[in-house]
């Protein structure tokens, strides 16, 4: 008998599975936004600093030409709480107050040192740390300037920019100042009782 000899089949050639595009990893990206966010955060002091800056030398510049507007000057501060928009010495005060609240309690959670006592006795962290009430309480000190602007125009038809600086101190930076550190002092306290309790 004969054997038949052939050439032996070809398999077909099969090409690799090709992931779908859902399927395939994308490089990571970052969120612009955020930065945007960070950026703003940054500038905001910046800015700050600028305008009260800018307000100051306006002022004493006009205090070295005129005379007599330091009496003016405290008259005026003394007559706002009872004259329009008083209900701002109430609210930003209260939302000053709130945020060195927030702040407080993270500083009791991170065990940082309370703010106010770090800002008087420390001279390398103090710098720092008003910067942070400063960035927290921006933009209320900005709205204050603002609200102050409305005030003396509606009130004495001119503006005294060292006036609004002032008063955008006291209702703005002022409660965020003396708040913050026995707020986090409280938050402290609560929490030693509090684990107190459960190692109990």
């Amino acid at each position: 008998m004969h054997r038949k000899y052939g050439r032996p089949a070809r398999r077909p050639y099969s090409f690799p599975a090709l992931k779908p595009a859902a399927d395939m990893e994308s490089p990571k990206r970052t969120d612009p936004s955020k930065n945007e966010r960070r950026t703003d955060d940054s500038r905001a002091p910046v800015l700050v600093f600028a305008i009260i800056g800018s307000l100051i030398l306006a002022s004493l510049i006009a205090l070295i030409i005129r005379s007599g507007d330091i009496e003016r000057m405290w008259r005026h501060l003394a007559e706002r709480p009872s004259g329009a928009l008083a209900l701002r010495y109430i609210l930003q005060p209260t939302v000053s107050s709130l945020l060195a609240i927030r702040d407080g309690v993270k500083d009791a959670r991170t065990g940082r040192s309370p703010y106010f006592f770090t800002v008087l006795t420390n001279p390398e962290k103090r710098r720092a740390r008003l910067y942070e009430g400063l960035r927290a309480t921006s933009k209320i000190i900005v709205l204050a300037v603002i609200l102050d602007a409305a005030y003396q125009i509606i009130t004495f038809k001119t503006f005294y920019p060292l006036e609004a600086v002032i008063v955008a101190i006291l209702l703005g930076f002022i409660p965020y100042f003396l708040v913050r550190g026995p707020a986090e002092r409280i938050a402290k306290m609560l929490q030693e009782r509090k684990d107190g309790h459960s190692g109990s």
